[in-house]
């Protein structure tokens, strides 16, 4: 007898059930269930769909770090009040508190050539200089999204609109004031607003400049280079220097080491892991790509491709964007018609250098830049000795650090400022060009993040990567252990724990993820306490949280657009008399296929308005016309799936069509393609040419497309006969799991947590779930522990259907717009499912129509 535990992790809830089964994995008995909520506020559940970064204490941080900028502004002021006080320059109360024109009119004046200011009148200007002191471009605005590259564009146009009228912003802003000026009863109004007018820190240092040319003249004693310099720079521009995040930088599995603190914590420590950018992370990443690069045939034999070979793939990348099937043929010496194929990956091209690359294209005008890009890898013996053989393990000579190109990387990599970039360039490499400058401070380096290995393993791995061996085996000789995976032994061996230890704050950097794990935990305790260790645990992860930070903001985004559209569906078919049930909703959005996009600069999801759209008017099979109405009221016309659900999971709107009664009913269990291609000839070039136009005018997805075009029946045909190769299954296996989620890190990290009370952890995918919920009858459990008390209110409704299987209508009283989501508890009837859902039940389904043939 087997214990299994079954878990169903949402935002907001978690569910679990315990039950018993045979050794084989079958369920005999419940044993308990239940479902937790996770105590997050509205706005915290809210703010985490939506893909926000979001915290406990965020809005205290908010506050504070408006405070801190007060802060500094009053201490800025105070530093130039001591300052001016020494100068005689401090203005009285009357200056303080000129009115609005006037400040600008003597800012202005204080920059113009002739115009002399008392010193009391210059400290003024000085103060109000203080008070707004522009807009800092980072290095990060040259790789940002749209909207920030507008802003700063915009920006940058306001400073390059004022130089070209020989203006200073207190001469441009008094102007504009000047033309706004409007006389009221209660008084002078201005309609131009001065703070909706950003211009760049650069603009208001050009303008204290020409000030302090101007009034110096008349007070050379005073206005020194020095006190100028202390004013600018020391005071009023003064910027403190970001302080490090080399801390949140990750420690590298291979080099990690566990020792107790002086508080007797346990920590770990050792070496960070490498940006991505690295030369050196990106020619292991080469080597890796290309030694697991093999080619196949239709008769499964493999293209054997000798180390000079993969070396030749490897200078090709170093040294291109991209290696294509065309180049790999060409290195190969092989053609197209051979059949050689290396699968989807090589299909859309192996990624080349991007960092090498990057520079080359910077520095596509610079005499010396062969030698610039130059980075040997030299190969010394280490102080490690293998354990097996008894030989010293030669590494990468950690001199390459001072090989030109990596250098060249480091210094635009570790320098932010383009004044200090600037400088370093031209005192290190010879590079003044201030257009090549440009385009090298252009580069981001930075914003690609970090790799999974440290500098210190790179260079332990890639020699052996260089010898032609995959990163497994590279991993296993240089000495490490590639894969967190144990032997069956070495599973049953290691100790589990009785008690799950908390998520300590801030470990993961996400507050509502250490939440959602630490209730988890919690409940799992207490479920190891009732129950004793489990045998199994088995978890299913809410889209939620396997999806990251940017795919959960366009996931609610894009469900907030749908909302806005089926609510101006429903309102057009109210207006026609048709009453919009979800059916007809679905069948209206197949005939008027509205698409849209993310806007990059507003971050809403736009959908294109219904006016002007084409419309799928004909069946897609036979290509027959309809119209609206026979579609939306009639039977005549249903929704169908272009890959079948016996063969493939996929009930995406990507996998559906509308087509005639006829065509559906021929088409069986056929993908598209393959019942297309029995009707004949003419018929499925018609539905080749519709397919191809509509994905052309952009009314059918890519997506659709290729599954409108898949053909299943050569597989089936060589299973039949046992003729089935690896590719052939890798290829289905790809297509059904591409879209799953199980590698997002919060999937990981809770199977990570589990596995220290439990020796067999996996995960589970929600569409399985909710597959075999339907076909043990699970969805129909919290409808009818729920209707007595809806009806008793008032909250049901009659609705009548027709069956595809017997043609007759059938009709049922209902909940009036019934969710499982209303009840908290299909959490636990999730996790029940979960419990009881078997490793070989997911090939099963995807393969029943095969079997059944």
């Amino acid at each position: 007898m087997k214990k299994i535990l079954g878990l169903d992790l949402g935002t907001n809830s978690i569910g679990w059930a315990v039950v018993n089964a045979d050794d084989n994995g079958k369920p005999l008995s419940i044993e308990g269930m239940g479902s937790r909520i996770v105590p997050l506020t509205p706005d915290d559940a809210n703010e985490f769909t939506k893909g926000n970064a979001i915290s406990k204490n965020k809005s205290r941080t908010e506050k504070r770090t408006a405070r801190k900028g007060y802060d500094r502004y009053q201490l800025r002021r105070e530093n130039l009040t001591v300052e001016l006080r020494k100068l005689n320059m401090l203005p009285d109360e009357k200056l303080i508190k000129l009115p609005v024109l006037e400040l600008w009119e003597i800012r202005a004046k204080a920059a113009t050539k002739g115009e002399r200011l008392s010193l009391p009148e210059i400290g003024r200007v000085l103060y109000h200089i203080n008070q707004k002191r522009g807009y800092k471009h980072a290095k990060s605005d040259e790789s940002a999204d749209a909207k920030q590259k507008a802003y700063v564009a915009d920006v940058n146009a306001r400073y390059a609109m004022i130089k070209e009228r020989n203006q200073t912003i207190g001469q441009y802003f008094l102007e504009k004031l000047k033309e706004s000026k409007i006389e009221t009863p209660k008084g002078i109004l201005y309609t131009y607003r001065i703070k909706d007018q950003v211009f760049p820190r650069k603009a208001y240092e050009s303008e204290f400049d020409q000030i302090m040319e101007c009034q110096k003249l008349f007070y050379p004693a005073i206005l020194t280079d020095e006190i100028i310099d202390k004013l600018r720079n020391e005071i009023i521009f003064y910027q403190r220097k970001l302080k490090s995040c080399k801390h949140l930088v990750s420690i590298c599995d291979f080099g990690k080491r566990e020792y107790k603190n002086n508080e007797g914590k346990i920590v770990f420590g050792g070496p960070k892991v490498a940006p991505k950018s690295s030369p050196l992370f990106q020619m292991c990443k080469i080597w890796e790509e290309v030694n697991n690069l093999t080619l196949r045939n239709r008769k499964n034999d493999e293209l054997y491709i000798t180390l000079e070979q993969r070396q030749a793939m490897v200078d090709f990348l170093d040294v291109h964007e991209k290696l294509t099937l065309n180049d790999l043929y060409s290195i190969l010496g092989i053609s197209k018609q051979d059949g050689w194929w290396g699968g989807k990956a090589i299909g859309k091209g192996l990624q080349g250098n991007t960092t090498k690359i990057a520079l080359k294209k910077a520095l596509c005008d610079f005499t010396n830049t062969s030698n610039l890009l130059q980075f040997n890898l030299k190969m010394i013996d280490s102080n490690i000795v293998d354990e097996v053989t008894g030989e010293v393990i030669q590494v990468i000579d950690p001199k390459i650090e001072k090989e030109p190109l990596y250098d060249l990387w480091h210094t635009l990599y570790s320098i932010s400022d383009k004044e200090e970039l600037a400088n370093a360039l031209k005192k290190k490499f010879n590079i003044e060009d201030e257009d090549i400058i440009n385009k090298l401070y252009a580069i981001d380096f930075v914003k690609c993040g970090y790799g999974n290995k440290s500098a210190k393993a790179m260079r332990r791995i890639l020699p052996y990567l260089q010898q032609g061996l995959k990163y497994s085996d590279a991993c296993e000789y240089a000495g490490f252990k590639h894969s967190e995976s144990l032997t069956k032994s070495e599973n049953d061996a290691r100790q589990l724990l009785d008690k799950l230890p908390p998520i300590q704050k801030n470990a993961l950097r996400q507050p509502v993820v250490e939440k959602i794990l630490n209730q988890m935990i919690n409940v799992v305790n207490a479920l190891l306490l009732d129950y004793g260790h489990f045998d199994s645990i088995r978890v299913e992860l809410a889209r939620e949280l396997k999806q990251s930070k940017d795919d959960r903001n366009t996931t609610f985004l894009q469900n907030e657009a749908m909302e806005r559209l089926n609510d101006a569906i429903a309102k057009r078919l109210n207006a026609e008399g048709i009453k919009p049930t979800k059916r007809i909703l679905e069948k209206y959005k197949f005939i008027f296929p509205i698409r849209g996009c993310i806007d990059t600069r507003t971050g809403k999801f736009v959908l294109k308005s219904f006016d002007g759209l084409s419309t799928v008017n004909q069946c897609v099979y036979c290509g027959q016309p309809f119209s609206l109405s026979a579609a939306l009221n009639g039977d005549g016309y249903e929704i169908e799936h272009v890959i079948p659900r016996d063969l493939i999971c996929d009930n995406s709107q990507n996998n559906k069509v509308l087509s005639c009664g006829s065509c559906n009913s021929k088409k069986s269990n056929r993908t598209a393609f393959d019942f297309m291609r029995s009707q004949g000839k003419d018929a499925f070039n018609a539905y080749i040419g519709r397919v191809e136009l509509w994905s052309k005018e952009g009314i059918i997805s890519p997506a659709k497309r290729e599954r409108l075009l898949l053909s299943y029946e050569d597989y089936l045909e060589r299973k039949r006969n046992g003729k089935t190769t690896d590719e052939d299954k890798k290829y289905w296996e790809d297509f059904i799991s591409r879209q799953a989620g199980e590698t997002q890190y919060i999937s990981r990290e809770s199977i990570r947590i589990l596995k220290q009370c439990c020796r067999n952890v996996d995960a589970t995918s929600g569409t399985i779930t909710a597959i075999l919920r339907h076909l043990w009858g699970y969805d129909e459990i919290l409808h009818q522990l729920n209707f007595a008390r809806y009806k008793q209110a008032g909250l049901t409704e009659n609705v009548t259907w027709k069956s595809n299987h017997d043609k007759n209508k059938h009709s049922k009283e209902q909940i009036v717009g019934w969710s499982k989501r209303l009840d908290h508890r299909h959490h636990a009837i999730d996790a029940l499912v979960v419990a009881c859902t078997q490793q070989g039940f997911v090939q099963r389904i995807n393969t029943l129509n095969a079997d059944d043939t």
